[in-house]
């Protein structure tokens, strides 16, 4: 069985690295929608006719799939904690049965 100082640092490395998938899905969204986002601005201005069309069509698509893909690594983080939490409340349960039984 597992001690409480080990439930505990499990569950704190747990949220640790949702906390960093969270960071990650913000950064992806920085570069989604300052950065890629604004160089498609710019190039949409400097670049004119049939091809540049195409072109940021397709930046366009690829912009909503970086905002898509920071979302869900949003989803995993707060998938992570739930799950972490959950197992953190069952193992402590556990850890406080086992100390109350008596032989």
């Amino acid at each position: 069985m597992a001690t409480r100082e080990t439930i505990e640092i499990n569950f704190m490395q747990a949220m640790r690295q949702a906390d960093r998938i969270e960071a990650l899905a913000d950064d992806l969204n920085n570069v989604s929608g300052e950065k890629f986002g604004g160089s498609l601005q710019n190039l949409a201005g400097i670049w004119k006719g049939e091809n540049a069309s195409r072109y940021l069509t397709k930046g366009s698509v690829l912009q909503g799939k970086m905002s898509g893909t920071a979302g869900s690594l949003r989803a995993v983080a707060s998938d992570i904690r739930t799950a972490a939490k959950r197992l953190y409340d069952a193992e402590m349960a556990s850890l406080s049965i086992a100390s109350d039984r008596t032989y």
